[in-house]
C-alpha cells in the first residue's frame, strides 16, 4: 500500500441517501445564457468573480442547478464589505414554463 492511499481517512458516504438530500448541484455566472428548442440550457462566458465600479450597471446570467428542493430559492450576493448587494427569488421550475421565451429561468 503506497503511503499516500495510508494517510488517506476513510469516509463511509450512503449515496442513495444522500441523493434524496436538497443540494446545490451548479452555480455558475456568465456572459450568456440561452435555452435550445429542446430545453437544453447554453452558457458561454463562465465567471468566478465580478468587478464593478459603484453605480455601475454590468448584465451577467446565473446558472443555477438544484435537486430535490422543493420549495423557492433566494440567492444573495455580497459586496466586498460584507453587505448585501443584489439577489433572486427563484420559484420551483414546476411552477414555471422553461423554454427559450422565458430566458429569466434558464
Amino acid at each position: 500500500m503506497s503511503e499516500i492511499a495510508a494517510a488517506m481517512p476513510s469516509i463511509s458516504i450512503d449515496i442513495e441517501k444522500e441523493r434524496t438530500k436538497p443540494r446545490l448541484v451548479a452555480l455558475l455566472f456568465c456572459e450568456y445564457g440561452s435555452v435550445s428548442k429542446d430545453g437544453k440550457p447554453s452558457i458561454a462566458g463562465v465567471f468566478d468573480r465580478v468587478h464593478i465600479k459603484p453605480n455601475s450597471k454590468y448584465q451577467f446570467f446565473m446558472f443555477v442547478r438544484i435537486a430535490e428542493a422543493l420549495g423557492a430559492l433566494e440567492i444573495q450576493m455580497f459586496n466586498p464589505d460584507g453587505k448585501i448587494n443584489s439577489g433572486a427569488h427563484l420559484e420551483p421550475l414546476k411552477d414555471i414554463e422553461r423554454s427559450p421565451e422565458n430566458i429569466s429561468y434558464l
